[in-house]
């Protein structure tokens, strides 16, 4: 039996210890290097929201961003969703050592899909697992097995019937769009705040298909993206303030540069 590599974490004053699927795995170095959470900008732009209520994680790899929901967020409950089995143990084994709270959290082996049937491939050989991704097209020369799809209204929604989802995490490798549309119906229902990674041949597909359900760009980082629901009051009141801090940066930054003018024609 192979043992999974560990890493500690020291955060906010807790010692968190993660396993990772291989040592050269692209996000357990990150996780090395840093000795932090991997994306931690985008993870902490998450915690800023300050949002009460179930949080689905889907593309949960090791669990870095679903154990960062768990203890450093106001997270009630947690799905993480993983479509690759050979991450689920590791997972759940993170999960487990890493719940400080004992919050509920359900771990998922599904494929999230608009697609009954999908080929899923892997990027174990490219020393990056998180890069498997899926498609309803066969690429030839591509290590892959077929996986069955389940629609995220169907896994959640039908399911199980979760309550009072505020937060949709996706990192799926540019198959984001079809896991959006696989989800209408719970985000017309929920209409959660959503951080997803959009590849930028996807972006003005996504973004179009997102402002078509009255969500609007709120934050980023890199190709993380954070949308809230436009008639969401916890939206507009992040809005206005991002705005404020915004003006509030321009104003700061005007009078260094009228101070330093004024220095330089002190004596003219």
């Amino acid at each position: 039996m192979i043992k999974n590599p560990t890493s500690l974490i020291s955060y906010n004053n807790k010692n968190y210890s993660l396993a990772g699927y291989s040592r050269n795995d692209y996000i357990f170095k990150k996780i090395i290097k840093s000795r932090s959470f991997y994306d931690i900008r985008t993870l902490e732009k998450i915690r800023f929201l300050n949002l009460s209520g179930t949080y689905i994680d889907i593309g949960a790899n090791i669990g870095n961003h679903a154990i960062y929901f768990l203890n450093e967020c106001t997270t009630e409950t947690v799905i993480a969703i993983e479509a690759n089995i050979d991450l689920i143990p590791i997972l759940r084994r993170n999960i487990k050592e890493n719940n400080f709270q004992n919050k509920d959290c359900f771990i998922l082996n599904y494929l999230i899909s608009t697609y009954d049937k999908a080929y899923f491939f892997t990027e174990e050989e490219k020393n990056n697992i998180g890069m498997s991704f899926s498609s309803p097209k066969m690429i030839e020369g591509r290590n892959f097995e077929v996986l069955n799809g389940i629609s995220l209204d169907k896994a959640i929604g039908g399911i199980y019937d979760f309550k009072n989802i505020k937060l949709l995490k996706i990192d799926v490798e540019g198959q984001e769009l079809d896991v959006l549309k696989s989800g209408e119906k719970l985000i017309l229902r929920h209409h959660p705040f959503i951080c997803l990674e959009i590849f930028p041949e996807n972006y003005e597909q996504v973004n179009n298909y997102l402002e078509k359900q009255s969500y609007r760009f709120l934050d980023k980082n890199y190709l993380n993206y954070i949308y809230g629901y436009k008639y969401n009051f916890q939206f507009i009141y992040l809005k206005c303030k991002k705005k404020i801090l915004e003006f509030k940066k321009t104003i700061s930054r005007n009078i260094k540069k009228l101070k330093k003018f004024l220095l330089m024609h002190r004596y003219k």
